[in-house]
């Protein structure tokens, strides 16, 4: 038989458990005694608590688990134990000091992995630190900026508003001074100041034909060659300035409406009706009146 050294007896563990299941079941049965005593003395007399009964079925259901127990205690031996029996002491002790240097490198790596979880954790609380003062410093920026904005808004608003009240200044007193202009404009009248030897016919030219009347316009008959085409209103013309003494009498030809454009052909056929003639000419704008309406 092969030696495996000192052996190891565990009877008497198993003693202990017994003794201890035993003096369990004894303080048991002693209570369970001293109960039973006390319920026969109490059943000369009619019980006087109603749960009586129901105190005698919990009673035997202890006693039935009791013994259940002992009996399970004493047939089923804890299988645990059976791999250590076997086994010398140097071998427990070998597995033991095995167990523990286990134990202690689990402990190390335990420790190694709290210490980085807790390197970790300041440096994440670093830098969320570090990011909310960043956070912070660049809202309070960005608050500054907004509130900087919005003063140049007020402002720009305000600028806004006063330009478009002197617009609406510029835009009243610029149709106060059209109003003004066309008013003038409508009460302007040819004026002409004629020399002291020749009177002037004064001779309205215009694209298509003229209107023509001694100075000044307002005692004399107006004449309107403006009926035929061009040519034919000039024809008309010159014929009623034949009648004329062009000693006494000197034609001042006023250009507008574009009609400068035919100015030779007009000044040549009029100064075809005398060598002598003396002619006059200047250009008027449409809104000057030349003969009164």
């Amino acid at each position: 038989m092969r030696n495996r050294g000192v052996p190891i007896s565990l009877f008497s563990f198993q003693d202990i458990i017994t003794s201890l299941t035993g003096v369990m079941i004894i303080g048991i049965l002693v209570i369970a005694l001293q109960l039973v005593d006390s319920i026969r003395k109490k059943q000369a007399t009619p019980p006087l608590d109603p749960e009586f009964e129901e105190m005698q079925r919990e009673l035997a259901e202890l006693r039935r688990q009791l013994q259940m127990y002992s009996e399970t205690e004493m047939e089923e031996p804890d299988e645990r134990l059976e791999e250590f029996r076997n086994q010398s002491l140097e071998q427990l002790n070998l597995r033991l000091e095995q167990e523990r240097q286990l134990v202690e490198k689990r402990r190390e790596t335990v420790d190694n992995l709290r210490n980085n979880a807790e390197a970790m954790n300041e440096e994440t609380k670093r830098l969320a630190e570090e990011e909310a003062e960043r956070h912070q410093k660049n809202r309070a920026e960005l608050e500054q900026v907004l509130e900087e904005i919005r003063s140049k808004m007020a402002e720009l608003k305000t600028e806004e508003e006063k330009t478009l009240a002197r617009s609406r200044q510029l835009k009243e007193e610029r149709n106060q001074i059209q109003d003004a202009i066309a008013q003038k404009q409508r009460k302007l009248e040819f004026a002409f100041i004629g020399n002291r030897t020749h009177t002037p016919i004064l001779v309205e030219c215009t694209r298509q034909g003229f209107r023509a009347a001694i100075y000044p316009p307002d005692k004399a008959e107006i004449l309107d060659f403006q009926g035929k085409d061009f040519h034919s209103n000039l024809r008309d013309l010159t014929h009623w300035l034949k009648q004329f003494d062009f000693s006494r009498y000197y034609p001042v030809l006023l250009y507008r409406d574009g009609s400068l454009e035919n100015s030779e052909e007009i000044e040549g056929e009029i100064k075809k009706l005398s060598p002598a003639i003396k002619l006059g000419r200047d250009p008027v704008s449409m809104s000057v009146e030349i003969f009164p309406k």
